[in-house]
């Protein structure tokens, strides 16, 4: 059964380094943009990625896509595009413009994809969202863990099945 085929790939998952984090670097400069995607992407193919809003929906008149992180899980980096902090050495379009070719070459990974994946179409166009290979690891949960009363939250999910604390290690 795919439950069963999920909890041998799950015990297959190599042990977490948990006494080591590389640091979230800001980029806040334009021409650095294209240097942090080639050093994704020389590592790995698949890239985790998270968005920062507010309000939570993008379609009120004041919604604003704050920032968006990328990690392959050694380099972490964050874009500061609508942040009330971003820089004026910062052009937020530059960063879509290449983000949407990174994207269209990794595979990336999101944990509720359709909340991020709302959010980059609504400043990328819907046809962002058939332009690349995604992942979902909140739907995953859903698959390996049906009983109602337990968290989907990432937070919950990296203590539960790779036994450590993300809020610690992010913190």
């Amino acid at each position: 059964s795919i439950r069963q085929k999920i909890a041998k790939a799950m015990k297959q998952v190599p042990d977490v380094v948990t006494d080591y984090y590389s640091g979230l670097v800001n980029i806040t400069r334009t021409e650095d943009i294209q240097r942090s995607f080639d050093i994704l992407k020389a590592s790995k193919t698949q890239i985790a990625c998270d968005v920062e809003t507010y309000p939570l929906r993008p379609y009120d008149q004041h919604a604003q896509l704050l920032s968006i992180a990328l990690s392959d899980g050694v380099n972490t980096f964050s874009y500061p595009l609508f942040h009330p902090q971003t820089p004026d050495t910062f052009v937020a379009i530059e960063f879509f413009v290449l983000f949407e070719k990174f994207a269209s070459e990794v595979e990336l990974i999101f944990h509720n994809g359709p909340f991020d994946e709302e959010w980059l179409a609504a400043y990328m166009g819907e046809d962002f969202l058939y332009s690349n290979k995604r992942h979902d690891s909140c739907a995953q949960a859903y698959l390996i863990n049906d009983l109602p009363n337990r968290g989907k939250k990432l937070d919950e999910l990296t203590r539960r099945y790779l036994g450590f604390n993300i809020k610690k290690l992010s913190g």
